[in-house]
Formats: C-alpha cells, sequence, structure tokens
C-alpha cells in the first residue's frame, strides 16, 4: 500500500495516506476480533496464554511498537489477537501507528521515484529496514530479559 501510495500521491502524501489506510486496517480487525471472539477467547486462556495475555494488558504501547517494527509476522493475526484480548485498544493503535511508520517510510520512498535518485531512494530503504529490525531485535530481547528475570506478572 505504501509503495502504491508513494508512487500515486508522492513520499509524504503516500507515508500519511498508507499509514493512515493501515492502522484503519488495524482498527478494524481488532474490532471485528474484539466483538465476535472476545468472550470465546477468554473463556478459553490456559494459564499460559494467561500470562501472555497479562504481559501484553501490561506493556500493550511497548509490545505492538515491537511487534510491528519486526520485519516478520502477520498484521492479521495480531490484530486479531489483540481485538479477542481485549487490550487497550488506544496504546495499541498508537504502538501499531508508530511502528508502521519505518515500513511506510521503505515503501513509499521506494513508490516515489521521481524526487529522489533511484540508487539513493533504495539505499535509504535498505537503511531505514535495517534500523526497524535492529531497533524491534533489541526491545524483543530487552522483554525476554524481564520475563527471565521474572518482573513479568504470572
Amino acid at each position: 500500500m505504501a509503495f502504491l501510495g508513494g508512487y500515486a500521491f508522492g513520499f509524504g502524501e503516500g507515508v500519511l495516506i498508507s499509514t493512515l489506510a493501515t492502522v484503519g486496517g488495524c482498527m478494524l480487525t481488532y474490532g471485528v476480533a474484539h466483538f465476535l471472539a472476545r468472550d470465546f477467547i477468554q473463556h478459553h486462556l490456559t494459564s499460559r496464554m494467561s500470562r501472555v495475555h497479562d504481559f501484553l494488558v501490561e506493556h500493550t504501547f511497548s509490545t505492538a511498537l515491537m511487534i510491528r517494527l519486526l520485519p516478520v509476522g502477520s498484521n492479521v493475526l495480531v490484530n486479531s489477537v489483540a481485538g479477542a484480548s481485549g487490550i487497550a485498544p488506544l496504546a495499541f493503535f498508537s504502538g501499531s501507528a508508530l511502528g508502521y511508520i519505518p515500513q511506510m517510510l521503505i515503501f513509499a520512498l521506494i513508490g516515489s521515484g521521481v524526487t529522489v535518485d533511484p540508487e539513493l531512494r533504495i539505499s535509504i530503504g535498505v537503511v531505514l529496514f535495517v534500523i526497524s529490525a535492529l531497533l524491534g531485535f533489541y526491545l524483543y530481547r530487552r522483554f525476554r530479559l524481564r520475563e527471565s528475570l521474572g518482573e513479568i506478572p504470572g
């Protein structure tokens, strides 16, 4: 979406429009899962899933940011699990929006084409991708360390 946004509207508008559209899709998926699956999921939480749920409730913004910065995973699955688990929507949406921005920058930059030299555009895209991946992995390791030190409830 960001690639096409960058191509159709230019870099700045492409980033803005694609980020808003992606966050809108995140909200829609979260809402559907919240209203259709929350009771079922809450009823069937195992003790291990309950610990993960407690962690997500306590660290919603940071966890959403970390997940969005990692260059792997399914946005539909993450949004559905978040909606079904009943975590705070504002913290989840804001962490997701911030985490989406590096991806949107990369692809809108590549899609914009006309305003930036292609080699520079691709180089900047690669650098942004590496920075976002490193930050995501750093946050993941930080959370794993906290878990191993027993700072996570459960």
